[in-house]
């Protein structure tokens, strides 16, 4: 089975110029879960913060400082308590992108639902987030056990090597969910066999594609951020455009979603005969 990698990768800005309004709506669902990604994490950091703040300086006067242990620790465990957030929006936000593909028409929705489909789509992304998460803290604790020897990079490199081989391999596990209905990780791993690095590939061309749209973003935030430095932070300058900013970052993640998730669902759509 053979699909067009060069015509997939722009999957995504096919969806953003034919359903622009869909794109908004799901950028506010990115919008509503950075709030409580923060409302989650910022308890978690504020014991870290002194820390956290006096690296930052550091790092801006163009110095170098060792985080601790303790902070080390506390931003995993910040990470690991945030994951779920992550989860669920993208278990909501990638059953309406291809809703959105599949689509002739506009939904008055914006293609959003709260169905099976989104509870079998968020048990498939669990899985591979385990997958992938188990393979890189592996590596990190090979190179802890051997103290940074040789072996210990080999085995944390052959890890990570390891789990980009199953992440491309497994890539079409999340499409099969949604189109099947069902979650078959092996009926994925089958049709990716023989298109590594066409998958490869395509998510390369689309994560270079997804940065310009980031570098884009911040060069348009850029006068934005200036009128957050230069005004008092309560005054109502200040924070329209810190909802100026925030909802900017909000657009960017939801395009970003498109940009580089699309292309795999178009994939999928080819090499099952799907699309039309």
């Amino acid at each position: 089975m053979k699909f067009s990698a060069g015509e997939a990768a722009f999957e995504g800005f096919r969806v953003t110029r034919h359903h622009p309004i869909s794109m908004l709506a799901w950028a506010l669902v990115y919008l509503a879960s950075i709030v409580v990604t923060a409302l989650v994490a910022m308890p978690l950091l504020q014991p870290i913060a002194p820390e956290l703040r006096s690296i930052l300086e550091t790092m801006m006067a163009g110095g170098q400082s060792e985080p601790s242990a303790a902070l080390q620790a506390q931003l995993a465990y910040a990470m690991w308590a945030t994951m779920p957030v992550t989860l669920i929006t993208q278990a909501i936000l990638l059953p309406a992108l291809y809703r959105a593909i599949r689509a002739k028409a506009r939904d008055r929705f914006a293609f959003l639902r709260l169905s099976v489909d989104e509870l079998r789509v968020l048990a498939v992304l669990a899985i591979l987030a385990i997958i992938s998460l188990g393979l890189n803290q592996a590596g990190e604790t090979a190179v802890g056990v051997t103290n940074g020897s040789g072996l210990g990079v080999f085995l944390s490199v052959t890890l990570s090597l390891l789990s980009i081989f199953l992440s491309v391999r497994l890539v079409l596990a999340v499409p099969g969910a949604f189109a099947e209905r069902r979650i078959d990780l092996k009926a994925a791993w089958r049709m990716t066999a023989g298109l590594f690095w066409p998958l490869l590939g395509m998510a390369i061309i689309a994560g270079v594609m997804a940065c310009i749209v980031v570098l884009l973003l911040v060069i348009v935030a850029l006068p934005i951020s200036g009128i957050m430095s230069s005004a008092p932070s309560t005054s109502l300058p200040a924070m329209a455009a810190a909802a100026a900013v925030l909802f900017l970052m909000s657009l960017g993640a939801a395009m970003i979603l498109a940009i580089v998730s699309a292309p795999f669902m178009a994939a999928y759509r080819e090499l099952t005969g799907e699309r039309d």
